[in-house]
């Protein structure tokens, strides 16, 4: 994208680029894209402190890699000594840069709010994922209680019958009627 630009305007003679430099370029795009992504994906997974940390070291290493991104293409391009610019009158940077500051400014605190509204996001989530299985513990522990007082009380009611019940199957029962 910066080789692009780089070339918006017309120079003579034409801005002569260093290979090796461009691909320089491109790989410190992806490198710190790739990092900046794990940093921002994987380490919140791992414990709840990297969780608030990660957003903004991967916010920092995307920076660090922009800034060596323009710093390497700037440095792959070489212009002649004496060079002209012939789009001289259809390019004005009056204000552009003013532009280009306001427009950064307005991402990063979209970005920061977007990391922060992510990180309470994750913790809600979290919590509601600890609550889901606290209740699940008590609803299975209620259970057991259940079981287990049912269990008592069918044990305790059980001998009861059966002592209760038992004066009456004697007198009716053909040994307890010969003896009267």
């Amino acid at each position: 994208m910066h080789d692009l630009g780089m070339s918006a305007p017309e120079l003579a003679p034409r801005i002569v680029w260093q290979p090796w430099l461009v691909v320089a370029c491109a790989a410190i795009a992806r490198g710190a894209s790739e990092v900046a992504l794990y940093l921002f994906f994987e380490l919140p997974k791992l414990t709840h402190t990297r969780a608030r940390v990660a957003p903004p070291v991967a916010a920092l290493v995307m920076g660090v890699g922009i800034g060596g991104m323009h710093c390497t293409g700037m440095a792959a391009a070489r212009f002649a000594p004496g060079s002209v610019c012939s789009s001289v009158d259809g390019l004005d940077g009056r204000g552009l840069v003013g532009l280009v500051v306001l427009v950064t400014l307005g991402l990063l605190c979209v970005a920061i709010v977007m990391a922060a509204q992510d990180v309470r996001l994750q913790s809600k989530i979290r919590q509601a994922r600890d609550n889901r299985n606290a209740r699940k513990s008590a609803d299975m522990a209620n259970q057991a209680t259940t079981n287990f007082l049912a269990r008592m009380s069918h044990a305790l009611r059980t001998p009861m019958k059966h002592s209760s019940g038992s004066g009456s199957s004697r007198s009716s029962s053909p040994s307890a009627t010969g003896a009267r």
